[in-house]
């Protein structure tokens, strides 16, 4: 016999890794960068992959060097525009999320290696379809990393490339925010961020 917890389907989570940045502050090519013993890149997208969750990875480039050998992994999805701004990946994101049916929608960006795949799972888990859930930074402004309902995709899918997510998600309504450690939501955007970041992540292997 069937019971009614039987036939509760688990919303179908999809994590997308923003890497079409072009990197202006740090000089290009940031992603590629050795960082604690690999490229910088490829530490969200673990982080991204150990969920267990299917992960999408938007870039500027058919085959970006810090996903080599991830293409069996994880879709790649090029932004054709990227110089636009951060908003046309969050569209493509939006669009990869719709054609595969997914109800939550995770995004992150792939210079954030810091962070951690229980914070991704953490947001996914308490994002409904009908809302959102971000992470809170100083100032209780909420931001990336952070999960979309699908109620939201046309939203996303629609937002101006110039644009981040953050607009959006300050209009949400019901949004649950996550507290998370300062240092994990650690953004590499100069090279002195590549240092700090590398010395936290090899303070974790210690």
């Amino acid at each position: 016999m069937v019971g009614p917890m039987d036939t509760i389907r688990q919303p179908r989570v999809l994590v997308v890794v923003l890497a079409a940045g072009q990197a202006r502050r740090f000089g290009g090519n940031k992603l590629e960068q050795p960082c604690a013993g690999q490229p910088l890149g490829l530490w969200a997208l673990q982080a991204a992959a150990a969920t267990g969750h299917p992960v999408v990875v938007v870039s500027a480039v058919p085959q970006p060097g810090f996903a080599a050998g991830w293409q069996d992994r994880s879709e790649i999805c090029v932004n054709p525009d990227a110089q636009a701004g951060l908003g046309g990946s969050i569209r493509i994101a939006a669009q990869a999320a719709q054609a595969q049916g997914a109800d939550i929608l995770v995004t992150m960006l792939a210079d954030m290696p810091l962070v951690t795949p229980a914070l991704i799972a953490s947001l996914a888990a308490t994002c409904t379809p009908q809302s959102a859930s971000a992470c809170l930074y100083p100032g209780m402004v909420p931001g990336i990393p952070a999960a979309w309902g699908c109620a939201l995709f046309p939203q996303l899918a629609a937002i101006d490339p110039a644009s981040g997510g953050r607009p959006l998600l300050r209009q949400v309504a019901g949004l649950v925010t996550h507290a998370a450690d300062p240092a994990m939501l650690l953004d590499v955007d100069v090279p002195a961020d590549l240092h700090q970041a590398e010395r936290a992540l090899l303070m974790r292997t210690e």
